[in-house]
């Protein structure tokens, strides 16, 4: 019988569904995990962090899948990927609300919608390249790749030389879920990019420059500064839940409008349903599936009582396909109204990177829809192997020069 892991790696659904109607302890590598897959369950474990406290990420450790190694290297891959200090992601209040109030004002909608003219740019020029080259492409590799990689880089004020290397560290902290990974490539990586984000921290001290990482670093404010540890921490989320999340978000929805060929049909005809197809595929297939939390007391959920330092997993893919929810939830429709859905989280760890996320893939699939006709696979799509984070990591097409 395949594993959760094997089950989440693939297509989940159907293992959602029975999930749903079975029990909720499941054996997930070293550890027995409670998996809440109803929506109000998973809803109410967002709305409850006092109950389900996301410190769950500083208690997962990488020695289950690199308990093979020497543990001097075990050692540093633990200390590259968890610093001793919390982040926005990992902490709760009243320590998570210090860490929202200084990020935040990075992040507004307002702030993000500056950003809108830039994105076209980008994007037109990398299907200006798609077009130029021929008539297939890998949609990850010249498109959905590049796209949040160029808008973070830009953002963060790294040289334009680095960008290469963006992808390359981003993997390095993903694919620290995979047993199977090369650990010397992966740590090399995060080894490199501690020390070329350290020093550029460093260096906007004294010369700031008009990018996010200088406001970081000099905002003052009622809740304090971040500390360099803290800014590193924070780079690094943003590198991989800005990059990651983004370029899955975009390939999900594109392989969702190729298995429904009458919703690419109407947001042809319909464009103004654009961003609610980006809603639609947070909701269809978020590229985020689950998130861990630790539960700080006994808690009752349908009847069952999970005990006080239990570990859980709000399911969010699990959440969004709830049949009690959502009528016909595994038909993708560009005009369903998708108010409520989890793909970004609920309450306070709503996705802080949600409005670029969405202005990024509305422009990505504007793009897709209007200059790319006839729209059709190439080849088989590969996926990510992380079970958590889900999102094609190849996408042949072919297409036509609309």
């Amino acid at each position: 019988m395949a594993t959760p892991q094997e089950m989440l790696s693939g297509n989940p659904y159907g293992f959602y569904s029975a999930m749903r109607k079975g029990p909720r302890k499941l054996p997930f590598g070293p550890f027995e995990i409670w998996m809440l897959s109803r929506y109000e369950e998973v809803a109410s474990g967002f709305k409850r962090p006092e109950l389900f406290s996301s410190i769950a990420f500083r208690e997962t450790q990488p020695d289950a899948n690199f308990a093979h190694l020497p543990k001097e290297t075990l050692r540093e891959l633990r200390a590259l990927m968890f610093p001793e200090v919390p982040s926005v992601i990992n902490s709760d209040p009243p320590e998570h609300a210090r860490y929202r109030g200084l990020l935040n004002r990075g992040f507004t909608p307002r702030e993000m919608g500056k950003l809108e003219g830039r994105i076209r740019e980008i994007t037109t020029q990398l299907v200006d390249g798609i077009l130029a080259r021929g008539r297939t492409t890998d949609l990850v590799a010249d498109l959905t790749v590049p796209l949040p990689v160029t808008v973070i880089a830009e953002l963060l004020g790294v040289d334009r030389t680095r960008h290469g290397d963006f992808k390359r560290w981003s993997d390095a902290f993903v694919n620290q879920a995979r047993r199977d990974a090369p650990i010397e490539p992966m740590l090399a990586a995060m080894r490199e990019f501690n020390a070329y984000f350290a020093a550029e921290i460093e260096r906007r001290r004294s010369d700031p420059s008009d990018d996010l990482i200088s406001q970081l670093v000099h905002a003052d404010t009622a809740e304090g500064r971040l500390s360099p540890l803290e800014l590193l921490q924070f780079v690094r989320l943003l590198l991989v839940a800005g990059n990651e999340t983004t370029t899955n978000l975009i390939g999900n929805a594109v392989i969702a409008l190729l298995d429904h060929p009458a919703e690419l049909a109407r947001l042809r005809t319909e464009p103004a349903l654009l961003q609610n197809a980006v809603e639609e595929a947070l909701r269809y297939d978020p590229p985020v599936q689950g998130l861990p939390r630790l539960t700080t007391a006994e808690v009752e959920l349908g009847g069952e009582k999970i005990p006080a330092g239990a570990r859980v997993m709000l399911m969010i893919g699990a959440a969004n396909r709830d049949p009690e929810r959502w009528p016909e939830p595994d038909r993708f429709d560009v005009g369903r109204d998708t108010t409520g859905h989890l793909g970004f989280g609920f309450g306070i760890h709503y996705c802080l990177g949600s409005h670029l996320a969405r202005l990024e893939s509305r422009v990505a699939l504007e793009a897709i829809v209007t200059r790319l006709a006839n729209l059709r696979l190439a080849g088989p799509v590969t996926r990510t192997a992380n079970p958590i984070l889900r999102g094609p990591a190849s996408l042949p097409l072919a297409f036509d020069a609309a």
